[in-house]
Protein backbone atom coordinates (compact mmCIF):
# COMPACT_ATOMS: atom_id res chain seq x y z
CA UNK A 1 0.00 0.00 0.00
CA UNK A 2 1.32 3.45 -0.97
CA UNK A 3 1.11 5.84 1.98
CA UNK A 4 3.11 8.81 0.63
CA UNK A 5 3.08 10.33 -2.89
CA UNK A 6 6.16 9.60 -4.94
CA UNK A 7 8.09 12.15 -7.00
CA UNK A 8 6.21 12.69 -10.27
CA UNK A 9 9.14 12.81 -12.68
CA UNK A 10 10.86 12.37 -14.94
CA UNK A 11 8.81 12.95 -18.09
CA UNK A 12 8.19 9.66 -19.90
CA UNK A 13 9.35 10.88 -23.30
CA UNK A 14 11.08 9.20 -26.23
CA UNK A 15 12.34 10.21 -29.67
CA UNK A 16 9.33 10.58 -32.00
CA UNK A 17 11.10 10.66 -35.37
CA UNK A 18 9.31 7.97 -37.46
CA UNK A 19 12.59 6.22 -38.30
CA UNK A 20 13.30 5.90 -34.57
CA UNK A 21 9.94 4.21 -33.92
CA UNK A 22 11.60 1.14 -35.41
CA UNK A 23 14.36 0.87 -32.78
CA UNK A 24 14.40 0.33 -29.03
CA UNK A 25 13.80 3.51 -27.03
CA UNK A 26 14.87 4.03 -23.41
CA UNK A 27 12.29 6.48 -22.11
CA UNK A 28 13.37 8.35 -18.99
CA UNK A 29 11.94 7.07 -15.71
CA UNK A 30 12.63 7.19 -11.98
CA UNK A 31 15.04 4.82 -10.24
CA UNK A 32 12.35 3.89 -7.71
CA UNK A 33 10.75 0.50 -8.28
CA UNK A 34 7.24 -0.63 -7.45
CA UNK A 35 6.54 -2.38 -4.16
CA UNK A 36 6.37 -6.16 -4.14
CA UNK A 37 3.20 -7.49 -5.83
CA UNK A 38 2.16 -3.95 -6.81
CA UNK A 39 0.77 -3.19 -10.27
CA UNK A 40 0.96 -0.04 -12.39
CA UNK A 41 -1.07 0.62 -15.52
CA UNK A 42 -0.66 3.75 -17.62
CA UNK A 43 -1.64 5.06 -21.01
CA UNK A 44 0.47 7.70 -22.74
CA UNK A 45 0.08 9.35 -26.10
CA UNK A 46 2.36 11.70 -28.02
CA UNK A 47 1.28 13.96 -30.86
CA UNK A 48 4.20 15.01 -33.06
CA UNK A 49 4.96 17.01 -36.19
CA UNK A 50 7.94 15.83 -38.25
CA UNK A 51 9.55 17.48 -41.26
CA UNK A 52 12.86 16.18 -42.67
CA UNK A 53 13.58 17.25 -46.25
CA UNK A 54 16.97 16.93 -47.93
CA UNK A 55 16.83 16.00 -51.63
CA UNK A 56 20.52 16.70 -52.31
CA UNK A 57 22.44 14.07 -50.27
CA UNK A 58 23.44 10.53 -51.23
CA UNK A 59 20.91 9.21 -48.71
CA UNK A 60 18.08 11.73 -48.68
CA UNK A 61 14.97 12.00 -46.57
CA UNK A 62 11.49 13.18 -47.39
CA UNK A 63 9.46 12.89 -44.20
CA UNK A 64 6.53 15.25 -43.74
CA UNK A 65 3.78 14.00 -41.43
CA UNK A 66 1.95 14.31 -38.16
CA UNK A 67 1.57 11.32 -35.86
CA UNK A 68 -0.04 9.93 -32.74
CA UNK A 69 1.90 7.27 -30.84
CA UNK A 70 -0.24 5.78 -28.07
CA UNK A 71 0.86 3.00 -25.75
CA UNK A 72 -0.44 0.93 -22.88
CA UNK A 73 2.20 0.16 -20.27
CA UNK A 74 1.91 -2.51 -17.57
CA UNK A 75 4.37 -2.84 -14.67
CA UNK A 76 4.51 -5.41 -11.89
CA UNK A 77 6.66 -5.41 -8.74
CA UNK A 78 8.46 -8.74 -8.46
CA UNK A 79 10.04 -7.55 -5.19
CA UNK A 80 10.61 -4.25 -3.42
CA UNK A 81 13.72 -3.68 -5.58
CA UNK A 82 12.79 -5.39 -8.87
CA UNK A 83 9.94 -4.78 -11.30
CA UNK A 84 9.10 -5.73 -14.89
CA UNK A 85 7.36 -3.62 -17.55
CA UNK A 86 5.72 -4.26 -20.92
CA UNK A 87 4.77 -1.51 -23.39
CA UNK A 88 2.33 -2.08 -26.25
CA UNK A 89 2.24 0.83 -28.77
CA UNK A 90 -0.14 1.79 -31.57
CA UNK A 91 0.76 4.48 -34.13
CA UNK A 92 -1.39 6.61 -36.42
CA UNK A 93 0.06 8.86 -39.14
CA UNK A 94 -1.36 11.39 -41.57
CA UNK A 95 -0.73 14.65 -43.39
CA UNK A 96 -1.90 16.72 -40.45
CA UNK A 97 -3.18 20.25 -40.22
CA UNK A 98 -0.60 22.30 -38.28
CA UNK A 99 1.96 23.15 -40.97
CA UNK A 100 0.67 26.70 -41.47
CA UNK A 101 0.69 27.43 -37.75
CA UNK A 102 4.22 26.06 -37.36
CA UNK A 103 5.55 28.24 -40.17
CA UNK A 104 3.85 31.26 -38.60
CA UNK A 105 5.49 30.40 -35.26
CA UNK A 106 8.93 30.01 -36.88
CA UNK A 107 8.59 33.27 -38.79
CA UNK A 108 7.41 35.15 -35.69
CA UNK A 109 10.52 34.20 -33.71
CA UNK A 110 12.96 34.09 -36.63
CA UNK A 111 13.43 30.33 -36.41
CA UNK A 112 14.67 28.31 -39.42
CA UNK A 113 12.02 26.57 -41.53
CA UNK A 114 14.32 23.77 -42.64
CA UNK A 115 12.93 23.89 -46.19
CA UNK A 116 9.30 23.62 -45.13
CA UNK A 117 8.44 26.63 -47.28
CA UNK A 118 9.48 24.57 -50.34
CA UNK A 119 6.62 22.08 -50.03
CA UNK A 120 2.87 22.41 -49.70
CA UNK A 121 1.19 22.55 -46.30
CA UNK A 122 -0.42 19.50 -44.73
CA UNK A 123 1.08 17.06 -47.23
CA UNK A 124 2.24 13.52 -46.37
CA UNK A 125 5.57 11.96 -47.23
CA UNK A 126 7.50 9.17 -45.53
CA UNK A 127 10.40 7.88 -47.59
CA UNK A 128 14.18 7.49 -47.63
CA UNK A 129 16.02 7.55 -50.96
CA UNK A 130 19.50 6.63 -52.21
CA UNK A 131 20.63 8.68 -55.19
CA UNK A 132 17.00 9.37 -56.02
CA UNK A 133 15.88 5.73 -55.77
CA UNK A 134 13.45 4.93 -52.98
CA UNK A 135 14.79 2.59 -50.28
CA UNK A 136 11.65 2.79 -48.15
CA UNK A 137 8.33 4.44 -48.86
CA UNK A 138 5.49 4.01 -46.42
CA UNK A 139 1.75 4.53 -47.02
CA UNK A 140 -0.12 7.61 -45.92
CA UNK A 141 -2.80 7.71 -43.24
CA UNK A 142 -1.49 4.52 -41.64
CA UNK A 143 -2.74 2.96 -38.41
CA UNK A 144 -1.07 -0.05 -36.86
CA UNK A 145 0.84 -1.79 -34.11
CA UNK A 146 4.47 -0.98 -33.34
CA UNK A 147 7.11 -3.08 -31.58
CA UNK A 148 6.65 -4.25 -27.99
CA UNK A 149 9.19 -3.14 -25.38
CA UNK A 150 10.03 -5.23 -22.29
CA UNK A 151 12.29 -4.09 -19.47
CA UNK A 152 13.40 -5.05 -15.97
CA UNK A 153 14.38 -2.51 -13.30
CA UNK A 154 16.64 -3.50 -10.43
CA UNK A 155 17.22 -0.87 -7.72
CA UNK A 156 20.75 -1.77 -6.65
CA UNK A 157 21.17 1.12 -4.20
CA UNK A 158 18.63 -0.16 -1.65
CA UNK A 159 20.89 -2.60 0.29
CA UNK A 160 23.90 -0.26 0.00
CA UNK A 161 22.28 2.60 1.97
CA UNK A 162 23.44 5.19 -0.59
CA UNK A 163 22.32 8.87 -0.43
CA UNK A 164 20.61 8.41 -3.80
CA UNK A 165 18.66 5.74 -5.68
CA UNK A 166 20.43 3.86 -8.47
CA UNK A 167 18.82 1.33 -10.79
CA UNK A 168 19.94 -0.88 -13.68
CA UNK A 169 17.45 -1.42 -16.53
CA UNK A 170 17.91 -4.13 -19.21
CA UNK A 171 15.56 -3.93 -22.23
CA UNK A 172 14.48 -6.00 -25.20
CA UNK A 173 12.42 -4.86 -28.21
CA UNK A 174 10.32 -7.57 -29.80
CA UNK A 175 9.34 -7.08 -33.50
CA UNK A 176 5.57 -7.28 -33.12
CA UNK A 177 4.91 -4.23 -35.32
CA UNK A 178 3.93 -3.84 -38.94
CA UNK A 179 7.00 -3.43 -41.17
CA UNK A 180 5.01 -2.46 -44.26
CA UNK A 181 3.69 0.65 -42.49
CA UNK A 182 7.08 1.72 -41.09
CA UNK A 183 6.25 0.80 -37.50
CA UNK A 184 8.83 -1.98 -37.03
CA UNK A 185 12.40 -2.83 -37.99
CA UNK A 186 11.51 -6.51 -38.10
CA UNK A 187 14.45 -7.19 -35.77
CA UNK A 188 15.14 -7.61 -32.05
CA UNK A 189 17.03 -4.82 -30.25
CA UNK A 190 18.70 -5.01 -26.83
CA UNK A 191 19.45 -2.23 -24.35
CA UNK A 192 20.87 -1.42 -20.93
CA UNK A 193 20.64 1.82 -18.98
CA UNK A 194 21.48 3.25 -15.57
CA UNK A 195 19.19 5.66 -13.73
CA UNK A 196 20.18 7.83 -10.77
CA UNK A 197 17.51 9.62 -8.72
CA UNK A 198 18.41 12.17 -6.03
CA UNK A 199 16.00 14.05 -3.77
CA UNK A 200 17.71 17.26 -2.61
CA UNK A 201 14.83 18.89 -0.74
CA UNK A 202 11.12 18.14 -0.33
CA UNK A 203 10.49 20.13 -3.53
CA UNK A 204 13.58 19.33 -5.64
CA UNK A 205 14.42 15.98 -7.26
CA UNK A 206 16.83 15.27 -10.12
CA UNK A 207 17.06 12.27 -12.44
CA UNK A 208 19.99 11.23 -14.62
CA UNK A 209 19.97 8.42 -17.16
CA UNK A 210 22.48 6.97 -19.59
CA UNK A 211 22.16 3.83 -21.65
CA UNK A 212 23.16 1.93 -24.76
CA UNK A 213 21.07 0.20 -27.41
CA UNK A 214 22.44 -2.68 -29.49
CA UNK A 215 20.81 -2.99 -32.92
CA UNK A 216 20.47 -6.17 -34.95
CA UNK A 217 19.43 -4.43 -38.17
CA UNK A 218 16.46 -3.21 -40.16
CA UNK A 219 14.73 -5.05 -42.98
CA UNK A 220 15.59 -2.36 -45.58
CA UNK A 221 18.08 0.09 -44.03
CA UNK A 222 20.53 -2.26 -42.28
CA UNK A 223 23.47 -1.05 -44.40
CA UNK A 224 23.09 2.41 -42.88
CA UNK A 225 22.43 1.39 -39.26
CA UNK A 226 25.15 1.61 -36.65
CA UNK A 227 25.63 -1.39 -34.39
CA UNK A 228 24.66 0.67 -31.34
CA UNK A 229 23.87 4.15 -30.07
CA UNK A 230 24.04 5.86 -26.68
CA UNK A 231 20.97 7.46 -25.09
CA UNK A 232 21.01 10.02 -22.29
CA UNK A 233 18.77 12.30 -20.27
CA UNK A 234 18.82 14.80 -17.43
CA UNK A 235 15.64 15.90 -15.65
CA UNK A 236 14.89 18.41 -12.88
CA UNK A 237 11.60 18.29 -10.97
CA UNK A 238 10.44 21.09 -8.71
CA UNK A 239 7.24 20.56 -6.73
CA UNK A 240 5.10 23.71 -6.93
CA UNK A 241 2.20 22.38 -4.85
CA UNK A 242 1.22 19.04 -3.32
CA UNK A 243 -0.14 17.64 -6.59
CA UNK A 244 1.73 19.67 -9.20
CA UNK A 245 5.40 19.68 -10.22
CA UNK A 246 7.27 21.56 -12.93
CA UNK A 247 9.74 19.40 -14.85
CA UNK A 248 12.49 20.51 -17.23
CA UNK A 249 14.28 17.76 -19.12
CA UNK A 250 16.91 17.31 -21.81
CA UNK A 251 17.00 13.98 -23.65
CA UNK A 252 18.68 12.58 -26.71
CA UNK A 253 20.92 9.98 -28.26
CA UNK A 254 23.96 9.69 -30.49
CA UNK A 255 23.32 9.19 -34.23
CA UNK A 256 21.59 6.00 -35.32
CA UNK A 257 22.76 6.13 -38.95
CA UNK A 258 26.20 5.82 -40.55
CA UNK A 259 27.49 6.34 -44.10
CA UNK A 260 25.01 9.16 -44.77
CA UNK A 261 25.79 12.80 -45.48
CA UNK A 262 22.38 14.31 -44.77
CA UNK A 263 22.20 16.13 -41.44
CA UNK A 264 18.62 14.85 -41.07
CA UNK A 265 20.12 11.47 -40.21
CA UNK A 266 23.80 11.96 -39.34
CA UNK A 267 23.32 14.31 -36.36
CA UNK A 268 22.43 13.48 -32.77
CA UNK A 269 18.91 13.67 -31.37
CA UNK A 270 18.47 16.40 -28.73
CA UNK A 271 15.07 17.40 -27.32
CA UNK A 272 14.13 19.95 -24.67
CA UNK A 273 11.04 18.90 -22.71
CA UNK A 274 9.08 21.15 -20.36
CA UNK A 275 6.00 19.88 -18.58
CA UNK A 276 3.88 19.36 -15.49
CA UNK A 277 3.22 16.23 -13.46
CA UNK A 278 1.53 15.21 -10.26
CA UNK A 279 -0.06 12.41 -8.25
CA UNK A 280 -2.90 11.81 -5.81
CA UNK A 281 -3.27 9.14 -3.14
CA UNK A 282 -6.64 7.41 -3.46
CA UNK A 283 -8.94 6.18 -0.70
CA UNK A 284 -10.06 3.23 -2.80
CA UNK A 285 -10.14 -0.44 -1.78
CA UNK A 286 -8.02 -1.41 -4.81
CA UNK A 287 -6.40 1.68 -6.34
CA UNK A 288 -3.60 3.34 -4.34
CA UNK A 289 -2.42 6.26 -6.47
CA UNK A 290 -3.35 8.22 -9.59
CA UNK A 291 -0.64 10.12 -11.52
CA UNK A 292 -0.42 12.24 -14.66
CA UNK A 293 2.05 14.09 -16.94
CA UNK A 294 1.79 16.69 -19.67
CA UNK A 295 4.76 18.04 -21.60
CA UNK A 296 5.87 19.92 -24.69
CA UNK A 297 9.15 19.13 -26.46
CA UNK A 298 11.07 21.18 -29.01
CA UNK A 299 14.14 20.23 -31.03
CA UNK A 300 17.25 21.95 -29.65
CA UNK A 301 19.35 21.54 -32.80
CA UNK A 302 18.23 23.26 -36.01
CA UNK A 303 19.49 20.23 -37.94
CA UNK A 304 19.11 16.57 -37.11
CA UNK A 305 16.44 13.92 -36.63
CA UNK A 306 14.59 15.57 -33.71
CA UNK A 307 10.94 16.28 -34.57
CA UNK A 308 9.67 19.86 -34.84
CA UNK A 309 7.63 19.46 -31.67
CA UNK A 310 5.88 16.79 -29.65
CA UNK A 311 3.17 16.91 -26.97
CA UNK A 312 2.86 14.16 -24.35
CA UNK A 313 -0.25 13.24 -22.34
CA UNK A 314 0.04 10.50 -19.71
CA UNK A 315 -2.12 9.13 -16.91
CA UNK A 316 -1.94 6.02 -14.81
CA UNK A 317 -2.77 4.24 -11.59
CA UNK A 318 -0.86 2.09 -9.11
CA UNK A 319 -2.67 -0.64 -7.21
Amino acid sequence: KITEPRPSGPLYTRTQNPLYWQVLAQAMEAAQTLNRHQFETMVHTSFSNTFEYDPFSNISTNIDLESWRTALTFTYGLSDTLDIRAELPVISTGGGFLDGMIQWYHNLFGLPNGGKDLVSDDSYEYQVLQNGVSLVKYPSTALGISDMHLRLKWMVSEPLNLPFKLSILPYIKIPTGQKAKGFSSGKVDLGLSFVLEKTWTKQLTTYSQIGAVYLTGQHRLSNFYKDYFISFGQSIEYQLWDHLSLITQLTGNTPLFTGVDTTDLSKAVLDLNIGFAGSYLLSHPVLDEFFYQWSFSEDVLAQGPSVDFSILFLMGVRY
